[in-house]
């Protein structure tokens, strides 16, 4: 199978193999591995990261794919939604990083398919380090939590 259907479908196992190794990777040591996607857990990865690096630009590429890759598999398991590519023009700031994936994965987010609209997972370390609080990423996902479902 080619087209658009390749990269989202190469997304979504990228992201569950991540899950499988978060006790492997050193910048998911934050985390409660019972439940990763809990406030506590997001409060403390976040927090860790904005202590570890001054800002966005000091993250090395692949650990900014691997930020959004867990927290658009949390609100893509938590919330049934799907992964999705978005273009460019979308999102500002898109700048192309390693292996010609854009810096970041500048573009992905969880689309919901209803009401509920699309989280812009791209959006969650820069709004993290803008904001400086240590809460935006528990935020997020408390506030997709509260959005009524369809069906």
């Amino acid at each position: 199978m080619t087209g658009a259907a390749d990269p989202l479908m190469a997304r979504e196992k990228r992201s569950a193999h991540l899950i499988d190794d978060l006790a492997r990777i050193e910048v998911f040591s934050p985390l409660d591995l019972a439940a990763p996607w809990s406030a506590n857990s997001l409060n403390g990865l976040e927090g860790g990261m904005l202590e570890r690096w001054a800002s966005l630009d000091d993250l090395p590429d692949a650990v900014v794919v691997q930020y959004e890759m867990f927290l658009g598999e949390g609100l893509r398991r938590l919330f049934g939604g799907s992964w999705v590519r978005l273009e460019a023009s979308l999102v500002e700031g898109a700048v192309l990083g390693v292996g010609g994936e854009e810096r970041g994965s500048t573009g992905w987010g969880i689309d919901y398919g209803d009401d509920r609209g699309i989280d812009v997972v791209s959006s969650l370390l820069p709004t993290a380090f803008h904001l400086r609080t240590g809460t935006w990423w528990s935020s997020t996902f408390e506030v997709t939590a509260s959005l009524p479902r369809r069906g």
